[in-house]
């Protein structure tokens, strides 16, 4: 029986195309106001000394790895049951780390996260002072943050935030108004930590779409031309939030039923619930309780190899976190679940376990029949075939590119390559290992290998040919790829 190996490759997207997406947020400047006494020394006036004004400087980056802690129980998903259980907080309290930028690290004024909320500059005309702000639905909620000198950390009592919303939050000096960046914050009103027998749990992953307007805008009047759609990512528990208002060239709600300003009540557009599966963060194998740097579903089955099989010796990462932006703006990732690296045999074939695989003798099979208990299939990525809009007076536009995950089961139906005059033709596995794959999107299964006037083409690639970067894209870089393209396997859709 042929030896069968993983891709032993790390799928982690914190920075997932942020340098391809239209929307992501570029890297944050100090503001400096520099003012020069110019007196003429040859006058016999005694020279003025040069001041320096000096404005608060951005560039405090909030991590995504907060925890909201009560009674030494953790409130959100994530791997904090170790961090809360060292936490007597009464009342719920988030707990959340910064990283600084060196324009506040290397100022001598400032330093350190507590100098850059209290210190009070020469620009400030009330004592400086700093706040948590949580928005949801186009509403904030100013809380209080405390800070320690010389921290990196910073905790708020967030007991006035309800449980299962998705809000945005910032860290805010009131008397310059100065911000954060932004991260989202859900609150769990219960987390079982206990171990869970069977399969792993699955998530369903739903597919929205957000459209930008081309257009012009006079006095209070907008006019539109044409649009691009992009699509975004986000499973059951983790809802993104509405879009702020102020912007009517993008949005991601039914402006022609709900008007123009976004809410959290509407559905998002184009919504398409279930799109694919993955493995549920709520599931809490996929945490690491240990904080050994390897996520407890690995280690369960490393201690399964060595005492049921005498398998010595293994260094598994069979399954990693996979994130993906979950709405146009986001200044980070969301995780949108887990996933399994794909497979490939001793011929090179890439693929997904399935009942033929967990029906052999091979132990690491045998331990993922019981684990995950169903078959897989694979995870696509795609990027759209570049596009321009062309004004009325002939300027030309090139529309933001929009990127697609899609599963196998799906891509079967609508793949095709092109022949050297451009005839579409079915592809099938053989075909995506040599030539390069597309299909027509929003798909037509009955009738893929048509064009319609709605539809545009994809083409299907691997991380590194993503962007015009040589080195690929942050996050998604690979040491081995599989020939067929697939970045991942993920539960199969029946």
């Amino acid at each position: 029986m042929k030896k069968l190996f993983t891709i032993l490759t790390m799928l982690t997207m914190v920075t997932l195309l942020s340098s391809c997406m239209p929307d992501s947020k570029g890297s944050s400047k100090s503001r400096w106001l520099n003012t020069f006494d110019t007196t003429d020394d040859t006058t016999g006036e005694e020279e003025t000394e040069e001041t320096v004004t000096v404005e608060r400087p951005e560039g405090v980056e909030l991590e995504s790895d907060y925890c909201a802690c009560k009674e030494k129980v953790a409130y959100n998903i994530g791997n904090c049951d170790s961090f809360c259980s060292d936490k007597n907080d009464l009342d719920l309290t988030l707990y959340v780390n910064v990283t600084l930028g060196t324009d506040i690290l290397l100022n001598e004024s400032l330093g350190d996260l507590y100098n850059w909320c209290n210190v009070e500059l020469s620009t400030d005309e009330l004592v400086p002072s700093c706040q948590l702000v949580a928005d949801y639905n186009n509403s904030d909620t100013a809380l209080e943050a405390s800070i320690s000198s010389g921290s990196t950390q910073f905790s708020s009592v967030i007991t006035t935030l309800d449980y299962d919303k998705t809000y945005l939050i910032h860290l805010e000096e009131k008397v310059s108004g100065v911000k954060s960046s932004t991260i989202q914050l859900r609150l769990k009103e219960s987390i079982d930590t206990s171990t869970p027998l069977g399969p792993l749990q699955v998530t369903p992953l739903n597919m929205y779409t957000c459209i930008t307007r081309s257009g012009t805008t006079t006095g209070s009047d907008n006019y539109y031309e044409q649009g691009a759609m992009n699509h975004y990512y986000f499973p059951d528990y983790a809802e993104p939030p509405n879009l702020p208002a102020g912007n009517d060239f993008l949005f991601c709600h039914d402006v022609n039923k709900y008007g123009n300003t976004d809410s959290a009540d509407y559905p998002r557009l184009f919504l398409e619930d279930g799109f694919m599966h993955f493995w549920s963060e709520t599931d809490i194998r996929f945490y690491d309780q240990d904080e050994n740097g390897k996520l407890d579903v690995n280690d369960d089955i490393e201690t399964s190899l060595e005492d049921d099989y005498g398998v010595t010796g293994a260094s598994i990462n069979i399954f990693t976190e996979f994130q993906w932006w979950n709405y146009p703006g986001a200044e980070s990732t969301t995780r949108m679940g887990y996933v399994m690296q794909p497979w490939i045999d001793n011929d090179g074939n890439p693929f997904c376990p399935t009942s033929d695989n967990y029906n052999t003798a091979e132990p690491t099979f045998q331990i993922l029949k019981d684990l995950v208990g169903a078959d897989t299939e694979g995870l696509y990525l795609a990027e759209k075939e570049s596009e321009s809009f062309v004004a009325d007076d002939g300027t030309v536009t090139v529309l933001p590119p929009d990127y697609m995950l899609i599963r196998q089961g799906l891509l079967n139906q609508i793949w095709f390559y092109t022949d050297d005059d451009m005839t579409p033709i079915p592809a099938d596995g053989a075909a995506s290992e040599f030539k390069q794959i597309k299909y027509y999107w929003p798909a037509d299964t009955v009738n893929p290998l048509t064009k319609k006037s709605y539809q545009k083409t994809y083409l299907v690639k691997s991380p590194s040919q993503i962007g015009s970067s040589d080195d690929g894209v942050d996050g998604l870089r690979t040491s081995v790829t599989p020939s067929d393209k697939r970045i991942a396997c993920v539960p199969k859709m029946q």
